[in-house]
């Protein structure tokens, strides 16, 4: 019996919802580029571009956005999901979740609270991938203690490859402290 679990929240559309921020990326990373194939599951006009850097072997973007509690995506109740169009099938897709405050990029595996795989069955077209846990790298990282997203192409390699990505859902996030409050045009900040 398959349960079909969902990721909860849509965090960037390239379009009308841009939950993201962008950090660090290694390759060159173009957020509004146009979709190469609207077709399929992702018919949208604007997609992400990213071309991986040939000399970074775990080549990333780097998204900040402080989460809530992620035991449920450690225990697989809850996924996370994106849209790719990749240029090869069998290439590894990865999600390592962290506390921005301990993870350096040369202190692996300090600061890293989990780590979430796929990989596309396709190749140049596009594909929803659903990411399942792997493994929690440092366990004392709590699961309501991070605030930033490592979104990884082909990790662990040297090429150069184009990708594009879409409709990238993430763990809920911790509320604005600011949405449910009135405006004041006589405050800036």
């Amino acid at each position: 019996l398959s349960m079909g679990v969902q990721a909860q929240t849509l965090w960037e559309n390239f379009e009308d919802v841009r939950k993201c921020t962008y950090f660090f990326e290694n390759g060159t990373f173009v957020p509004y580029q146009l979709n190469p194939d609207p077709s399929g599951v992702n018919t949208s006009l604007v997609a992400a571009e990213y071309v991986r850097d040939p000399g970074a072997p775990y080549d990333v973007i780097i998204i900040d956005n402080p989460m809530l509690n992620l035991t449920d995506y450690i225990t697989g109740a809850k996924q996370m999901s994106i849209n790719v169009w990749s240029p090869a099938a069998g290439t590894t897709v990865q999600i390592t979740l962290e506390n921005s405050i301990l993870a350096e990029p040369a202190n692996y595996p300090t600061g890293r609270h989990s780590v979430y795989l796929t990989s596309t069955q396709t190749s140049m077209a596009w594909e929803t991938l659903t990411f399942s846990y792997f493994e929690q790298p440092d366990a004392s990282v709590s699961s309501d203690n991070v605030d930033r997203m490592a979104l990884l192409f082909n990790p662990n390699n040297t090429t150069n490859e184009t990708y594009y990505w879409d409709n990238l859902n993430g763990p809920e996030l911790v509320s604005d402290p600011c949405a449910e409050v009135d405006t004041d045009e006589s405050v800036l900040n």
